[in-house]
């Protein structure tokens, strides 16, 4: 029998701190702006949207993710 190695991952939703300031921080803002004057609002979906996408790009290359890979490009759009 052989023992298999333990391997850890790279993806950035195994940690809870970068999954919350990646994304749950981003997704706290755009509920958020649902409260706020629609042009603050769109401010606010603008830059969280970016964010997000950005930070999917980040993790695809690190984890290497085809969903991170689409979902990057979908949201930086």
């Amino acid at each position: 029998m052989t023992s298999s190695a333990t391997q850890t991952s790279r993806d950035w939703l195994g940690s809870v701190p970068i999954s919350v300031l990646a994304w749950w921080l981003p997704k706290a803002g755009i509920l958020a702006g649902l409260f706020v004057p629609v042009y603050v609002r769109a401010v606010i979906w603008i830059i969280a949207l970016i964010w997000m996408g950005t930070a999917c790009i980040l993790n695809a290359r690190r984890c290497n993710r085809t969903h991170c890979h689409y979902t990057g490009l979908i949201i930086s759009r």
